[in-house]
C-alpha cells in the first residue's frame, strides 16, 4: 500500500489530492470570515505563510501515519474549492476525527457530501479506524445535514476549545462506525484511483 496516496481519489465531480505544500495559496485564497466562523482552529484571511506551516505539520502527521489531509478539486475547472481532514484521536487510535470546510462561491453543488465520504473511507482504509466522528456548533445545520448522508447519527454534545476565537464552544457531535458507512454511505465509485495519472463546514 503507497502511503502516502500518491494519486489521487477521484469523485464524479471532485477529486481529493494529498495536501501538498504548494497548495498553500489556494487554501488561503479561499478561507473567508464566513467560513472561518464556524471552525476550531482557522482563523480568517491567513497568510499564505501560515498556511503553508499548518500544510507542513499535516504533511508529518501523514508521514507518521495518524492523520490525512486533502485538498480538494473541482474536476471541471481543475478549481481548489475545499479543504478535509481525518485525524485518528490522541486517546484512540481506532477513533478518528472529521474536519471540512467548503469555500463560499462553491457550496451548494453537492461536492462537500461527496468529499466528505471519499475522505471517510480514506480513514478507514489507511488509518484502520473503527469509528469516525464530527462536531460542529448546533447553528451549523448544513453541517449536520452533511454529516447526517454519510450515514453518522448524534452521539451527544462536547466543549470544544476554538483556538481562532480564544473561547470553549458548545458542539454536537455525531458518529459512524466502519460496518454502518460501508451499509449506509459509500458509493460504488468511492476508490482510491490506482488505474489514472495523475454543503457544510466541521471542526
Amino acid at each position: 500500500m503507497t502511503w502516502p496516496p500518491a494519486k489521487p481519489i477521484e469523485g464524479s465531480s471532485i477529486r481529493l489530492w494529498c495536501i501538498s505544500l504548494k497548495d498553500a495559496r489556494a487554501i488561503a485564497d479561499i478561507m473567508t470570515p464566513d467560513i472561518s466562523r464556524w471552525l476550531a482552529s482557522w482563523p480568517a484571511n491567513p497568510t499564505v505563510e501560515a498556511v503553508t506551516e499548518r500544510i507542513s505539520r499535516a504533511q508529518t502527521a501523514i508521514q507518521q501515519k495518524r492523520e490525512l489531509h486533502f485538498r480538494i478539486e473541482e474536476r471541471e475547472r481543475n478549481l481548489t474549492v475545499a479543504y478535509v481532514s481525518v485525524a485518528q484521536s490522541a486517546t484512540d487510535c481506532k477513533v478518528g476525527h472529521l474536519s471540512y470546510w467548503l469555500g463560499s462561491a462553491f457550496q451548494g453543488r453537492g461536492y462537500m457530501t461527496e468529499a466528505v465520504r471519499h475522505a471517510m473511507a480514506a480513514g478507514f482504509q489507511y488509518l484502520d479506524l473503527e469509528t469516525i466522528e464530527a462536531g460542529a456548533q448546533p447553528e451549523n445545520l448544513t453541517s449536520f445535514a452533511v454529516m447526517r448522508r454519510v450515514g453518522m447519527n448524534l452521539i451527544g454534545e462536547r466543549l470544544v476549545w476554538a483556538d481562532s476565537r480564544q473561547r470553549n464552544e458548545r458542539c454536537l457531535f455525531y458518529s459512524v462506525d466502519r460496518s454502518a458507512f460501508q451499509r449506509s454511505a459509500l458509493p460504488e465509485n468511492v476508490k482510491l484511483s490506482q488505474d489514472r495519472t495523475s454543503d457544510g463546514n466541521a471542526l
